[in-house]
């Protein structure tokens, strides 16, 4: 991840090239020194669509695709791609499922101890409770690195539904924190096992939940 931030910020640094597309060699890997071609052995390829910047980054010998990244307005959109030596991907992260609201959300159950129907309701669950569910958001999320490097810190307040099988699903971001940091609270989300589901009048129902997620340095 800390190489994938290295090249997101000289990403940003063409931001103000007139040229459509620029394309920069280097000597190493950690894409931190600029040479001439002739003694390259990796390339960036960088263009920039209105105020879109896609980078991609290769190795010269066979033209061996890297990765790549795609800021919008300086800010981390697209998938991003990271390739290993065969060509398998081993790394992926798509900054389009993120999705940021705090609107009220009808016809859904909420966890509301004052509701008049609060008697007969009962709150979706994970397994083992609340203590099971901190071990699990403190073993699954890795702090990004790229956060790391810009000193970024906070809580990412997301909410998701739990459905009637509950299947957990992500549904918004309602203050978060910056996309690194964010997109990691979404994953994590998107790997936990199924919670024990709410119920209504001894049904299952589908509802939505919220929890932050703190990220300190």
């Amino acid at each position: 991840m800390k190489q994938i931030f290295i090249t997101f910020v000289l990403a940003m640094s063409i931001l103000g090239l007139q040229a459509q597309t620029k394309t920069t060699y280097y000597k190493s890997l950690a894409f931190d020194k600029v040479v001439p071609e002739s003694k390259a052995k990796y390339k960036s390829v960088i263009v920039l669509k209105k105020d879109t910047v896609v980078a991609r980054f290769y190795k010269i010998k066979g033209n061996r695709f890297l990765f790549n990244i795609e800021t919008l307005n300086g800010t981390p959109t697209g998938i991003w791609y990271k390739y290993g030596k065969y060509g398998s991907v081993i790394y992926r992260k798509d900054f389009n499922e993120l999705v940021y609201s705090d609107d009220s959300i009808r016809d859904l159950h909420k966890v509301n101890k004052h509701d008049p129907k609060y008697k007969s309701f009962k709150p979706p669950l994970f397994p083992g409770g609340t203590q099971e569910l901190m071990q699990f958001l403190e073993t699954h999320i890795h702090y990004p690195e790229a956060s790391k490097e810009l000193h970024h810190s906070g809580t990412v307040f997301i909410r998701f539904y739990v459905k009637e099988d509950g299947t957990v699903v992500p549904y918004s971001i309602m203050k978060g924190v910056d996309p690194f940091i964010d997109l990691e609270a979404w994953e994590v989300i998107k790997e936990m096992p199924k919670w024990i589901p709410a119920e209504m009048d001894g049904k299952p129902v589908r509802t939505i939940f919220n929890i932050p997620i703190k990220f300190k340095l």
